[in-house]
């Protein structure tokens, strides 16, 4: 492997897949042959609908989101303010982002299914587990080992598949009748992740992927891809936060924010409410930052048969992986002031003086709306940057 420096980043991303391609260095990163259905999921029908379906209907569900979200938390935490409450941060935010996660891909009531939910968390744990230790093992050994250790992946695979199968199916049976029917009658279509994957693959009329075992796979991928990521990013959050100084007040100052833009929107939760809690966003940005879910990122495999020449001059031949240094671009003394602490309103303060202009610059609106946690740039490689972002 070849670690590229920062600089670098513009050159990998202006190379073509035919050059270096990203998708195997993912689907390798936790052994995706043997832990994922990877024909089923070659078509990116499970990304392709979060990212069109979900960004367009955020607004529309935040509410429902919020909704269980307070369910969540009242299961798990519980709401006694008088007496303490012992809690494994760790499982609980896992059982919160999953219910919330479910709320918008399968929808009441199996989202609140205590069982579905368990056997969810327990198959993202164990491709999690599994992939990465399968990974580090000899090519020959690989397929030997996955046999055994696989599993337990595949048995909690097939029964969150037997879980939704009956939703699968209702909503496929309801899609044909329609058909039958011209759309005569009125139907209140469901917003979430089944729905929008059904309705993704009949507008390409791939009726081989209009099947209960093909949509249930992709929704189970993106169970996996919600459930571990947030999880870990919530856990490191609420570690920094209770970390921090007391002299800072960071809890406060945070809590105070919530209270006071809840207020202005007449305690509802919008989309409109989340995108100026900048406080908040920023907590979860520099938690990101500090702690990272990697140590590098922007992985590509070079692909092209007489290899590539790095911007140093460097021969990288045919099946070299390049990777770029995520955690040393994020504790670089360059791009941010005392890099090493947690500061969790290192990028709220700007946006927040900016918002309380009369006369705001729309470049630097935008150079702001950038400091958000979920942009990605060449110094926030978080989620990646590019079209596999």
């Amino acid at each position: 492997m070849v670690v590229l420096p920062q600089p670098d980043i513009k050159w990998i991303m202006s190379q073509p897949s035919s050059i270096l391609d990203a998708d195997g260095p993912q689907t390798e990163l936790l052994s995706g042959d043997h832990t994922f259905d990877v024909p089923v999921l070659s078509n990116r029908d499970h990304i392709r609908a979060l990212v069109r379906d979900l960004t367009r209907n955020l607004g529309s569900l935040t509410a429902d989101i919020a909704q269980e979200i307070d369910y969540a938390f009242k299961g798990t935490w519980g709401q006694d303010t008088e007496k303490w409450t012992e809690i494994n941060p760790y499982e609980s935010i896992m059982e919160i982002v999953t219910r919330t996660a479910n709320r918008v891909f399968v929808g009441l009531p199996l989202c609140r299914d205590t069982v579905f939910s368990t056997r969810c968390q327990r198959m993202a744990q164990s491709v999690a587990g599994v992939g990465v230790f399968l990974r580090g093992m000899p090519d020959r050994l690989r397929p030997l080992l996955a046999m055994v250790l696989t599993l337990p992946i595949h048995w909690y695979m097939r029964k969150c598949k037997q879980s939704l199968y009956p939703l699968v199916r209702q909503r496929l049976d309801e899609r044909e009748r329609r058909l039958k029917d011209q759309g005569r009658d009125h139907y209140n279509e469901p917003n979430d992740l089944v729905q929008w994957l059904i309705n993704l693959s009949a507008s390409r009329q791939e009726k081989k992927d209009l099947t209960a075992e093909r949509i249930s796979i992709r929704v189970l991928a993106d169970v996996f891809a919600a459930i571990h990521t947030s999880t870990i990013t919530g856990t490191f959050t609420l570690y920094d936060l209770a970390a921090s100084p007391t002299d800072k007040n960071y809890m406060d100052t945070l809590r105070q924010e919530c209270q006071r833009i809840l207020a202005d929107d007449n305690g509802m939760w919008t989309k409109d409410g989340l995108a100026r809690m900048y406080g908040i966003d920023s907590a979860l940005r520099e938690s990101q930052r500090v702690n990272g879910l990697s140590t590098g990122g922007l992985t590509r495999r070079v692909v092209a048969r007489d290899g590539v020449e790095l911007p140093d001059g460097t021969h990288a031949p045919y099946g070299t992986l390049l990777t770029v240094g995520v955690w040393s671009i994020a504790h670089d003394v360059d791009f941010y002031d005392d890099p090493q602490v947690f500061n969790p309103l290192r990028f709220s303060k700007k946006r927040e003086d900016l918002m309380k202009q009369e006369n705001i610059d729309p470049d630097e609106v935008l150079k702001q709306k950038n400091m958000s946690m979920v942009s990605v740039s060449d110094r926030h490689l978080a989620f990646g940057l590019g079209k596999h972002a």
